[in-house]
């Protein structure tokens, strides 16, 4: 059986090439594992469907197939088009997973009505057995994660949580299933990579929470570690597997080394085998003396942390991430000295947020003077607890965001649209002007930061300099 996966990755930027992204290849090696053809149609571009139809029949050849999406919220605008024509040009089954597909499986079905199925949760034993069932003539039907629409009455049939995949026995992902050579960080020689699968935060804007409690509801561990040797192993195949000289590893969990102690046995095997540098993401409360010592040790020079909001008020009752900036101050402080280079992560549009807030959150850039910020507009994902706010405080709007660095689904009442889109079209520049002001002497540098403050909330300047939102 031919499984052709569809990925869509757009993103409006010049220089954009797609990331790699372990669901689709772990689901790629336990396909081929099971005796399964794999291919992949990795849409980093707007295209035409009718092109996209066109390279989905290349890899499916004369079939039979099941073409299989994975999408997150944004993404889904380009699925859609696609679903109908490969059923009506093709005549090729189709599912839906990933994300948004977990967080709303029934949803899904009726915003697609061409899908025949949807696999909520980890895909790893529905895909072989849906993949097998075809094979062999047979429709799947309903359960162990599987939801299904049947096709004469329209009906969407609930088949409950996949269950979740067990990183310990799991084959290595299919790394070449993307190009290798083509994606962000291949001319670097930086493979992205992940330990681990789930977090244990409860950030309000991120599917995480959402995805736990699913899991829990049917009694299984959302939040799980590949075992240190196995990982290790896992790296050494990806870097004979990489067309290039490697240069390092980024760890995308969203999370590293939750475990101090997974960490210190992955640190010595690593050491000893690899060595490479590599980036990570962590949080500000995990940064402690002990693991800053142990992450430089063992080859870390870049750690990327959520910030997110200058306003502690903001930060914790909206975003429930109860970090003080006293915190984050200690965290860079200890990075720094262990010569890690930082890079933030920014959320502006947020419920409850005016322009004092935003800059408020430019000004502790400033301050803490990380070496890059990431900063993008909220974007409230459905099944996540400010989706959920922004609901009923009746913020959420019609409009169709496809970039959440471009525009944003909410009408807030403290900040305008023009406004979020200046302060985002804006932000690394207002913090380089902030840091300087830090640099002059006391009395001119506040007089000047209070100019600054007082010009930038007037809702005009953003009306005039905003950019137009795409």
């Amino acid at each position: 059986m031919r499984v052709v996966f569809v990925y869509p990755d757009v993103l409006d930027a010049p220089q954009w090439k797609g990331y790699y992204y372990e669901g689709v290849a772990s689901l790629g090696a336990v396909l081929e594992e099971a005796g399964h053809q794999v291919g992949l149609v990795h849409l980093t571009r707007r295209e035409d469907p009718g092109e996209t139809l066109r390279r989905i029949a290349a890899l499916a050849g004369e079939g039979p197939a099941l073409v299989a999406f994975s999408f997150s919220s944004i993404q889904k605008a380009y699925v859609e088009p696609l679903v109908p024509l490969v059923r009506e040009e093709l005549g090729f089954p189709t599912l839906a997973g990933g994300i948004h597909a977990t967080l709303d499986p029934a949803g899904t079905l009726r915003e697609i009505p061409a899908l025949d199925w949807v696999c909520r949760g980890d895909g790893e034993e529905v895909l072989p057995r849906v993949a097998d069932l075809l094979a062999r003539g047979e429709r799947p039907s309903p359960g162990g994660g599987l939801w299904v629409r049947d096709r004469t009455t329209g009906e969407i049939k609930p088949g409950g949580m996949a269950p979740a995949a067990d990183l310990a026995r799991i084959p290595f992902p299919k790394r070449d299933l993307f190009d290798q050579a083509g994606i962000q960080g291949a001319e670097q020689g930086i493979l992205s990579v992940m330990s681990s699968r789930g977090c244990p935060f409860h950030c309000t804007y991120c599917c995480n929470k959402a995805l736990r409690d699913a899991y829990k509801a049917g009694g299984q561990a959302y939040l799980r570690q590949k075992p240190a040797e196995r990982f290790v192993r896992e790296l050494e195949e990806a870097v004979r597997g990489f067309p290039g000289a490697v240069g390092g590893f980024f760890f995308e969990d969203d999370i590293f080394g939750v475990d101090l102690e997974w960490l210190e046995e992955f640190s010595r095997l690593y050491k000893a085998r690899l060595g490479h540098a590599f980036g990570c993401n962590l949080r500000p409360e995990m940064v402690t003396p002990r693991r800053v010592r142990l992450l430089a040790e063992t080859g870390c020079r870049r750690v990327h942390m959520g910030l997110e909001s200058g306003d502690e008020r903001l930060r914790k009752e909206v975003l429930k991430r109860t970090v003080s900036n006293a915190l984050l101050e200690r965290a860079f402080g200890l990075l720094k000295e262990a010569g890690i280079s930082i890079l933030t992560y920014n959320l502006l549009g947020l419920p409850g947020e005016d322009a004092r807030s935003v800059l408020e959150t430019i000004k502790l850039n400033a301050r803490l003077g990380p070496d890059e910020m990431q900063h993008s507009i909220l974007y409230p994902f459905m099944g996540t607890e400010i989706y959920e706010k922004a609901k009923a405080e009746g913020l959420l709007t019609k409009r169709r965001v496809l970039d959440y660095f471009k525009d944003t689904a909410l009408d807030l009442p403290g900040l305008t649209r023009e406004q979020v889109l200046f302060f985002q079209a804006r932000f690394q520049g207002l913090v380089t002007w902030y840091r300087r002001l830090e640099r002059l002497p006391g009395l001119l540098g506040r007089l000047l930061e209070g100019l600054t403050d007082r010009v930038l909330q007037w809702k005009w300047v953003a009306v005039l300099f905003s950019p137009r939102p795409r």
